[in-house]
């Protein structure tokens, strides 16, 4: 019950504070975006992994994943991207 509820609010918490930092970097300090990003691939990538290691007991892929998968493609592109721009 509690201890579910302290998760929950844990996990929200977090989830504001990454948000902010993103909105803040896409907003104000543009030179912080591949870092920001390199961020995301790490969090996207072991999203998918814990579910590729521990697969849900229900016998199906939770939509999250999904979506992990096509912005962690999405990121490595733009990373791609960029460095090639710099070079």
């Amino acid at each position: 019950g509690l201890l579910m509820i302290g998760l929950a609010a844990w996990v929200g918490a977090t989830q504001i504070a990454w948000g902010s930092v993103l909105a803040l970097v896409a907003l104000r300090y543009r030179n912080f975006t591949l870092p920001i990003v390199s961020l995301l691939c790490l969090e996207k990538s072991l999203i998918i992994l814990g579910v590729l290691v521990k697969p849900t007991n229900t016998g199906h892929t939770p939509p999250g994943i999904y979506a992990a998968a096509v912005l962690l493609t999405l990121s490595v592109i733009a990373i791609y991207g960029a460095r090639a721009k710099s070079e």
